[in-house]
């Protein structure tokens, strides 16, 4: 039921009520107590103040409430602090609840409420007033609750419009969620048939719920495109994007304002070419950073949205677009603070001219008064466009870098013409400038983002020199031929994704790209694959890896349907292309770094079943494989303009070795994501019986293993123990082999070195390896690697390992146990000290454990060895006493000195 309207409650509706003047006097000083309550720096405080204030003036004379009510309203000031104006709104909200507000003072609470719905106090790098809002929400619900349909419907247009707007638009979540609850309690209690002016309310309510409005960016694109067409919402929807959001002090604000005004372009073109535009062009060389930079986000995404409609833009707003870059590189406002932001933005304006075809005149005019003659008027457009692309490619921000490259896309398609041999030649100078930088600019920055400009060039500009991009492309991609002076992850990472690109772009164009091209990217791809670089950063190499696992997919399925078309008899896809492929995803899914075997489970489940759309459209792949490809050709920025990605195109992967022991292993319902670690090893483990997948298998687990994640290294060892155990006499011996084969071709490479040693120290001391045959070379193989490790190495932890797996060795005979035994005392008489300790402690228990070993010497020579072990300070003496304790070792073990 509707609230109480009249004009006092019932303890005061006596116009002749008077208080004596002693009550005065205390109800003045506990009011006064209150008032300031209200204003406390304790939300709980001023929550009590406000409800204990109602209280007392729905008890009080007409004349007294009205002068409290007075006193509230004032504290709706921008001299006063937030706490006050939150104060301000449960008291007002608490008023109106008890019918302390009397109609005569409801247009001035309207107003003053209005005002606390935009309240937003910067403080530093956040800002206060979003309790404010939250509470002039409140007021509003307390409004619709108290007062009959008839005294609020002058205005409920003005709190339907505040509402409409908080509940889209707003910062908070709390916010969005409050006024979308007071909006609803307004539509519920006052949209009556008295009321006529609450249009479009049951519309609003379901489709800005409680639910909708949690994700702030669905919020801006997403429900706000389906309110603004309604046309009593439009404008001042609009209007507070324009003169609020997109100047608003969180960049993250002023994006999504400016893609909503971008994506309501077509329902109000009018709006943004005679109003918006203006306005906007006019902040974009602002002194204000905030200013500037949403000015020129809010120009870029309404000139998209009005050539996304096909709405034409005046020619004189084109030309006060251009002029504005002009300005923007004289006055040099790329520089300085927020410089990185404009950068980005300026990007995006640029990329937007460039989809809007803007008609670029060879000069303008500068609008600048104060222009000096060292200013470059004589440039064109063009070439100013051009060098701004090029100056932010090569700057260290990687999101300004792949703003530069989709300006590149964008600018070569529309105004890179290849119709004359003039033209032809200037655009040999544009690619010679990109590979020239590529392949020796010694700024890292420079080759990144010239890497990704090569493969955003158009087609057209493409073919003029295709084979030198490609193998340009290829060799900034090769971790081997990379200079130690500059060397750089980033710029192997992007060379495959521009390399991909090039390939999308000439997927739908016969013969443009040859079978031997297709193979050399192919291969370059499937050698990114063996990337385990480490700089200061950790393993960059894993960046390349995921990188390139998406490539390799994206380019397997592109040339699997390009066979799928060809009814010739050339193959792009060999069955040699799908073993290596295969063979380099399940090494990177067992290995050790979760992303990374996310990433390949991932891609394993979709080239299985990627001739099955539902299953693909489940797992989002089209999404999925272009999350590392920031370049897209296809999809131009559609995302911005609410396009629904397209539905999964089937497509059957041929040639794929085992592929029902793989279909067996990967369960499309497990390994989209591969988050459970000893899911994955236990399915992907035991196809190491086929030998193809062996040697992959292995390596990625002898990773996982090795790694520093316990969690990782236990579910793996597990697993690997479990299978070892398993098999037969001659397939140990072939897993032993292979095991040994890792350890030699990865002997130079640091980072399976230590994995490698710590999974055979996981099989020694779980005796799987014991079940050899005598005649089975394992050990003795090993015991050569490990006294070629000893010798050349000096890195500690690897040291620490080949004790232990050095001790491990011990219970095997000639001609392994003499290498061992020479091996340990290499260690005891090494010179860190830590090493020395580490194997007479290990050495010591291996002499009590495996007494067969020292089978062949005298007891009294094995106790003095366990004597001098146990005695020696091993780590606090010299290496010289350690040398000669350790030959009084050899002496006893009687076993003969090198010489």
């Amino acid at each position: 039921s509707h609230g109480n309207d009249s004009k006092v409650s019932k303890g005061n509706d006596d116009d002749d009520f008077e208080l004596d003047e002693e009550t005065s006097e205390v109800v003045e000083q506990i009011a006064g107590i209150l008032l300031q309550g209200i204003k406390d720096v304790d939300t709980k405080v001023r929550w009590s103040s406000a409800r204990r204030l109602s209280y007392i003036a729905s008890r009080l004379p007409q004349a007294f409430a009205d002068q409290l009510i007075e006193f509230i309203l004032e504290l709706f000031s921008p001299l006063e602090e937030d706490g006050a104006w939150h104060g301000g709104c449960l008291a007002l909200a608490e008023m109106s609840r008890r019918g302390v507000l009397i109609t005569e003072r409801l247009s001035d609470a309207i107003e003053a409420v209005k005002k606390a719905f935009v309240y937003d106090l910067k403080r530093g790098s956040s800002s206060r007033g979003s309790h404010v809002r939250d509470a002039a929400c409140y007021v509003a619900w307390a409004f619709a609750r108290t007062f009959n349909p008839e005294t609020l419907e002058p205005y409920i247009q003005q709190l339907a419009e505040c509402l409409t707007t908080m509940c889209l638009f707003d910062r908070e979540v709390n916010c969005r969620r409050a006024a979308a609850a007071a909006f609803q309690e307004i539509v519920g209690r006052q949209g009556g048939p008295g009321c006529s002016n609450m249009p479009h309310g049951i519309e609003i309510v379901t489709t800005a719920d409680y639910f909708s409005l949690g994700n702030r960016k669905d919020s801006y694109l997403t429900i706000a495109t389906q309110i603004t067409p309604f046309p009593e919402y439009t404008k001042v929807l609009l209007d507070h994007l324009l003169q609020r959001k997109c100047h608003h002090w969180d960049h993250h604000i002023r994006r999504l304002a400016a893609q909503c005004l971008g994506r309501n372009a077509e329902i109000a073109p009018d709006y943004m070419t005679e109003i918006a535009l203006p306005s906007l062009i006019e902040d974009c060389t602002s002194s204000r950073v905030h200013n500037r930079h949403g000015s020129l986000l809010g120009v870029a995404e309404i000139i998209r949205g009005l050539s996304a409609a096909k709405l034409a833009i005046p020619e004189a707003i084109q030309i006060e677009i251009l002029r504005t870059i002009q300005t923007i590189e004289e006055k040099r406002l790329f520089r300085g603070r927020g410089g990185e932001m404009i950068r980005e933005a300026v990007c995006l304006l640029i990329e937007s001219i460039c989809f809007s075809r803007f008609r670029l005149p060879a000069s303008l005019a500068s609008n600048d008064s104060s222009s000096t003659p060292f200013k470059r008027k004589s440039k064109s457009i063009k070439v100013l466009l051009q060098e701004m692309i090029n100056e932010n490619l090569k700057n260290p921000n990687e999101d300004i870098q792949f703003a530069a490259a989709r300006c590149v896309r964008q600018f070569s398609l529309r105004y890179h013409s290849t119709r004359t041999p003039a033209l032809c030649k200037s655009l040999n100078g544009v690619i010679e400038f990109y590979m020239k930088h590529v392949t020796s600019d010694p700024n890292p920055a420079s080759r990144r983002g010239y890497t990704l400009a090569l493969g955003a060039l158009s087609p057209a500009v493409l073919q003029l020199r295709l084979n030198d991009i490609i193998s340009t492309l290829i060799v900034a991609s090769d971790f081997t031929k990379d200079e130690e002076g500059i060397r750089d992850a980033e710029t192997r990472r992007n060379s495959l994704e521009a390399l991909m690109e090039i390939c999308e772009k000439f997927k739908r164009i016969e013969g443009a790209m040859s079978f031997e091209l297709y193979q050399k990217i192919f291969s370059s791809m499937i050698n990114a694959l063996d990337d385990y670089s480490v700089d200061n950063r950790g393993d960059v190499g894993s960046w390349i890896r995921e990188s390139a696992l998406l490539c390799l997919t994206n380019l397997t399925f592109l040339l699997c349907r390009k066979d799928q078309d060809n009814s010739g008899d050339t193959t792009l896809f060999t069955e040699d292309n799908c073993k290596e492929l295969f063979c380099g995803v399940l090494k990177q899914a067992v290995e050790k770094i979760d992303r990374v075997r996310v990433t390949a489970g991932t891609i394993l489940t979709f080239l299985l079943y990627s001739s099955k759309p539902h299953i693909m459209d489940k797992a989002k792949a089209n999404v999925t494989l272009r999350s590392r490809q920031k370049v897209v050709w296809e999809q131009i920025n559609c995302s911005s303009y609410g396009e629904k990605p397209v539905s999964w195109s089937p497509v059957e992967v041929t040639n794929i070795p085992h592929q029902e022991a793989l279909l067996k292993a990967v369960n499309s319902n497990v390994l989209f994501y591969c988050t459970n670690g000893p899911e994955v090893f236990a399915r992907l483990v035991p196809l190491m019986c086929f030998p193809l997948f062996r040697i992959p298998l292995l390596s990625g687990i002898c990773s996982s293993v090795g790694g520093l994640s316990k969690q990782v290294a236990v579910h793996s060892s597990k697993v690997l123990i479990d299978y070892a155990t398993s098999l037969k006499s001659d397939e140990l011996e072939e897993f032993a082999d292979n095991l040994i084969s890792i350890g030699k071709d990865n002997e130079k490479k640091e980072h399976m070195v230590i994995p490698f040693l710590r999974t055979v120290h996981v099989l020694l001391s779980n005796q799987v390896l014991e079940a050899l045959p005598v005649e089975n070379k394992f050990s003795y193989e090993l015991i050569l690697l490990l006294r070629s490790h000893i010798r050349s190495t000096g890195d500690i932890r690897k040291l620490m390992e080949i004790v232990q797996v050095t001790v491990g060795l011990l219970p095997y005979d000639d001609p392994t146990r003499p290498i061992t035994f020479k091996c340990l005392l290499a260690l005891l008489s090494h010179r860190y000290p830590k090493i020395r300790q580490l194997c007479a402690e290990q050495f010591y228990i291996a002499a009590i454990t495996y007494e067969s070993a020292f089978s062949h010497i005298a007891t009294n020579s094995r106790d003095n060895i366990l004597h001098i072990l146990s005695t020696t300070a091993w780590e606090k003496e010299d290496t010289a006493t350690a040398k000669a304790e350790a030959k009084k070792i050899l002496t006893a073990l009687q076993i003969k000195q090198a010489k």
